[in-house]
């Protein structure tokens, strides 16, 4: 089962651009530069939606190497986070990635899971077998173990 993260982009950029670039843009393009070369959603099957406060003349969304990144317009990104969980289909497999209390608490009432930032920005490429549970108490290592093997015997 692949895991869906919904981070809160703005959120996590105060934790990651200490320095504060002068241009918003200068910041995003450091937190997708850390999330590709880090990846510290785990498995690449992991999707990424990052979610922004955004402004007339940004795009609503845009694709970069594999991250969807959604601007808001007309409410916050975080009503479109919470929102956005609270319409899932599956919201168990969602992983929302804030320090924000009124996000995670939606997060949690909606099933998903929490992941504090300061965790998320710790989980290096190197630490990929870092366990993070899911479902039942299965890591995403021993899930993409289990996925492959399932694969393996049903495409025989």
């Amino acid at each position: 089962m692949s895991l869906h993260f919904v981070l809160d982009g703005y959120n996590i950029l105060g934790r990651l651009t200490k320095d504060n670039p002068k241009k918003l843009s200068d910041s995003r393009r450091k937190l997708y530069d850390f999330i590709l070369s880090n990846q510290p959603q785990g498995s690449p099957n992991n999707k990424i939606s990052i979610f922004f406060d955004g402004k007339d003349g940004f795009s609503t969304q845009d694709k970069i190497s594999g991250l969807e990144v959604i601007f808001s317009k007309e409410v916050s990104a975080d009503e479109l986070i919470k929102e956005f969980v609270k319409d899932s289909h599956s919201p168990k497999t969602i992983v929302v990635v804030t320090d924000d209390r009124d996000i995670q608490i939606s997060a949690r009432r909606a099933l998903a899971k929490v992941m504090p930032v300061e965790e998320f920005l710790s989980r290096k490429k190197t630490n990929t077998a870092k366990k993070y549970s899911i479902g039942n108490n299965l890591s995403i290592t021993q899930a993409d173990e289990i996925t492959k093997e399932m694969k393996r015997h049903w495409l025989k």
